[in-house]
Parts: structure tokens; C-alpha cells; sequence
């Protein structure tokens, strides 16, 4: 009889830019960073590049001593790093459970992402404890886009507008990306389904893994 269950961690890693000093405005809808006095400008983009361009801008440059550099217009006024990531759940139990040859036992988590980064993010799940039983029995990868029931094979599918494929792959030491934007995003929400199935000649015993998820923003 074998019985699975998985542990999911999560973690976040951005850019952040130190000693900034913003004169900050909000309100539910929205955060102006700072002010700036000038004949105009505006934000053009291409494949490669993000340019935020200002006209006849008052007190531009910077100024400087050994101690210290301060930036002054419109130059100056950058937008606070953010990157926030959760989990539904941080522990999955597989289901049918125990594990049979008749079926795919699956649990699911979903991941969600909100990031001002004018790259986007991307996300990866990594395996850093593989899925295996008291006795260092492992259950294989799945290899072949899917696992199906009555053959031996572990792994994760994705869902969501994010989703990095839509076939069942498997997890290692080796980061992989699941999901991913090319701009920011709010609540990018991807579920995480993880699958096992097993064969008549899979080692009985109770089966558990963690995967930790990791979001990075591109800024």
C-alpha cells in the first residue's frame, strides 16, 4: 500500500534598490511616487526596452559629494520594487490516497503572483526533497507528457493564463520554470497539480516530497 503526501514552500526574490527617500501619495486605486515639473513626456516601449522620457524638465541631474549622491526631476522618481507571492496551501495530499493502479491520485495548490516589475516574473517550482517512501524507494519521473494510471510516474501539470506548458512534466534539483509574464501583473493566480500513479510492482510504503516554489521579478 502506498500512501503520498507533498510539502510546498514558497519564496520570493526581486531587485530592490537601497536608501531611496520617496515623496509617496496614495490612495485605494492607485500610488504616485513623486512629482516632477516639466513641459510633458510619456512612456515608449519596444521588444527590448522600457523608456520613461521627460521634456524641458526643471532641476534634473544629480548632485554629489564624497558621502553622498542625490538625485533630483524626473530622473529621480523610481517606483518601489514590489513582488508578493502566496500559496493556497503549503501541504497537498494526494487523492485517491492510497495510491492504486486504477487511478491518478492528484492534489492541487495554487500560487499567485503580483508584481510592479516592468519585465514581469517568472516563477519555477523545484524538487528538494524527492518523492519517495521511508525506505529511499522513489517513484519515477514522468517522462512521456503524461502520467497515467497503472504505470509508475510522478509529476506536475499547470493551469492559468501564466502556465510555462500544458503537458504533465517532472521536478528536480533543477529549477523549472512553470509560469511566467513578460509585464507586471496582479494576482497572477497558476495552479500547481501534482499527479503520482503507481504499478503493480511499486514499493508499498508512505511516500512524501517537497517542492519549493520560487517568484522573481524582472525589473
Amino acid at each position: 500500500m502506498a500512501r503520498a503526501l507533498i510539502f510546498a514552500v514558497g519564496a520570493c526574490v526581486g531587485t530592490l534598490l537601497p536608501g531611496l527617500v520617496l515623496a509617496q501619495s496614495s490612495s485605494t486605486n492607485y500610488i504616485l511616487w513623486d512629482t516632477s515639473i516639466n513641459g510633458g513626456g510619456g512612456r515608449t516601449t519596444s521588444t527590448n526596452y522600457i523608456d520613461f522620457n521627460t521634456v524641458v524638465d526643471i532641476g534634473s541631474d544629480y548632485l554629489s559629494s564624497g558621502n553622498y549622491r542625490a538625485y533630483q526631476g524626473f530622473e529621480a522618481i523610481t517606483e518601489e520594487p514590489r513582488l508578493t507571492m502566496s500559496l493556497s496551501s503549503t501541504s497537498i495530499t494526494l487523492s485517491p490516497n492510497p495510491l492504486t493502479t486504477a487511478s491518478v491520485s492528484t492534489g492541487a495548490t495554487t500560487v499567485t503572483v503580483s508584481t510592479n516589475a516592468d519585465f514581469g516574473y517568472a516563477l519555477t517550482a523545484t524538487e528538494n526533497a524527492a518523492f519517495q517512501n521511508q525506505s529511499a524507494d522513489e517513484i519515477a519521473d514522468v517522462s512521456d507528457g503524461a502520467v497515467t494510471a497503472g504505470s509508475e510516474e510522478y509529476g506536475i501539470a499547470v493551469s492559468g493564463a501564466d502556465a510555462a506548458f500544458g503537458d504533465d512534466r517532472s521536478v528536480s534539483t533543477t529549477p523549472r520554470t512553470i509560469a511566467s509574464k513578460s509585464t507586471w501583473g496582479a494576482a497572477r493566480a497558476t495552479v500547481v497539480t501534482v499527479k503520482a500513479a503507481i504499478a503493480s510492482v511499486t514499493d508499498s510504503g508512505e511516500y512524501a516530497g517537497t517542492i519549493t516554489f520560487i517568484a522573481t521579478g524582472n525589473y
